[in-house]
């Protein structure tokens, strides 16, 4: 018995060595291209048995990352041009959506890491290091979506209520200009706070999701995550509180337009998390999300990106203090009221 630990480790020659001498082994007669020369064939397997005969172009990938479709379309284009049977494509490695959608009704074959490893070892008696079911989800996502995604969605499906009046909430009247730059300061204190536990706590939980995709998944570590999914959603529920509280603010005429920008700060948040959230359901309810489309990662790191919404929120800054510096009546707090709602604007951003 042949034993390699790991096949992600050959290079590439050495990885077609392998697949040349498995494809011999079920019945093929090969024939290797110069390398140089191949144009985007690596082996020529002809099958001389009934039913199957004919040529077939095998083209080796040994990827650190997933296949995607544009390689398909290239080996298309060679089996079309050789009047081959059938391209197949042989990987260590994955085939992201795009390219098993491509490979349809196509003759074309796709052979990822986990069917490679069961040929070699009924074929060769090959022995491999190379999990199989390596999409096997972890452990630890599956207890975050369990206990956050229920979370999100309640608290979504609250806030639609609230913005379409299903759902009374009580209204604050805060149409005097320096009460509401005062409550607007004690809201950008609980804001920032927030967002730095959040974050704080999301990192915490990326950290244990990173570290738990092998299969030695440590209980200690689970337990760990439960608790920091308990105390997020208690944030994200305070969160809901803060919304709710500034959502039901009437203004003045004055500060319509900034307190409107101020909201979209809430809604970028309460988007992000659900964004990263919905993102783990989506991988533990199709497996196939957690292979890179076209080798781009998948994004579970959360990103409170609020910036558009902060530049609005300075620009319209200045307008009130332009207005209010021209028009005293408003008690004479122009220059004031700006260094205060920059003062948020920063913290904000930053």
């Amino acid at each position: 018995m042949e034993i390699y630990k790991d096949i992600d480790k050959l290079d590439g020659v050495e990885f077609e060595d392998l697949v040349e001498k498995l494809i011999s082994k079920m019945g093929f007669i090969t024939e290797r291209t110069k390398r140089s020369f191949d144009g985007g064939i690596d082996i020529i397997a002809i099958n001389e048995q009934p039913l199957f005969d004919g040529k077939y172009i095998i083209q080796c990938k040994r990827y650190s990352k997933s296949i995607g479709e544009p390689i398909l379309r290239d080996l298309y284009g060679v089996v079309n041009s050789e009047h081959a049977n059938k391209g197949i494509l042989i990987t260590n490695s994955y085939f992201t959506k795009s390219a098993k959608e491509f490979a349809k009704n196509k003759p074309i074959e796709l052979i990822a890491g986990e069917k490679l490893a069961q040929l070699l070892d009924k074929y060769l008696g090959f022995y491999s290091e190379k999990k199989l079911g390596e999409l096997k989800i972890p452990e630890a996502y599956k207890i975050t979506a369990d206990l956050l995604v229920p979370a999100i969605k309640e608290i979504e499906k609250r806030r639609a209520q609230i913005k379409s009046g299903l759902i009374f909430i009580d209204k604050k009247d805060l149409t005097n200009d320096k009460i509401f730059y005062n409550f607007l300061q004690k809201k950008q204190s609980t804001l920032s706070l927030l967002i730095q536990t959040m974050t704080n706590q999301f990192n915490h939980m990326y950290f244990l999701w990173e570290n738990s995709k092998g299969e030695n998944e440590k209980y200690t570590n689970l337990l760990e995550l439960k608790q920091h999914c308990t105390e997020f959603t208690m944030s994200m529920q305070k969160m809901e509180k803060e919304w709710e509280g500034f959502f039901g603010v009437k203004t003045s005429e004055n500060l319509h337009r900034l307190h409107a920008i101020a909201c979209e700060f809430y809604e970028a948040i309460f988007k992000e998390n659900e964004r990263v959230i919905l993102e783990l359901a989506n991988i533990i309810n199709i497996p196939d999300n957690l292979v890179p489309e076209n080798n781009k990662e998948v994004n579970l790191a959360v990103n409170y990106d609020i910036g558009k919404s902060a530049e609005e929120f300075g620009k319209e800054v200045d307008l009130i203090s332009k207005r209010n510096n021209t028009n005293n009546s408003r008690g004479g707090c122009g220059l004031m009221t700006a260094l205060l709602l920059v003062i948020f604007f920063v913290i904000i951003i930053f």
